[in-house]
């Protein structure tokens, strides 16, 4: 018989990715950057608080992971133009990501697009 989960168990990114429906790197990425707390381990509750969140989001805007993507290295590139970051590069966006190098050129690329487009 396998245990119930139970809000106070402890998840390591792996499985707090396979909840949040992302990768595990990304799980990694969140803590770094203070969405979530700092790791190794996350509790669950903490964990699915997060999904909440982000399902919440999601259902006032969807957008593809893409895109999603896209934006937030937008984010970055505005934060390294204002000297709050270092300089973007596509291992950075591979790294956060797991994607290949390829992805990670149009993403960049998009968020060049995005970075440059003026705001509402």
């Amino acid at each position: 018989m396998t245990p119930q989960p139970r809000p106070d168990d402890e998840l390591d990114h792996i499985e707090a990715a396979r909840i949040l429906g992302v990768e595990p790197g990304t799980v990694r990425g969140y803590a770094s950057r203070g969405t979530l707390s700092p790791g190794p381990r996350w509790s669950r509750r903490e964990i699915e608080a997060r999904k909440k969140a982000e399902d919440g989001r999601a259902k006032a805007v969807r957008r593809s992971p893409a895109e999603q993507r896209a934006e937030t290295v937008a984010q970055w590139l505005t934060a390294a133009q204002l000297g709050k970051r270092e300089k973007v590069t596509l291992r950075d966006i591979r790294e956060e990501y797991g994607v290949s190098e390829r992805t990670a050129i149009r993403t960049l690329a998009r968020a060049r697009e995005l970075a440059d487009e003026p705001q509402d």
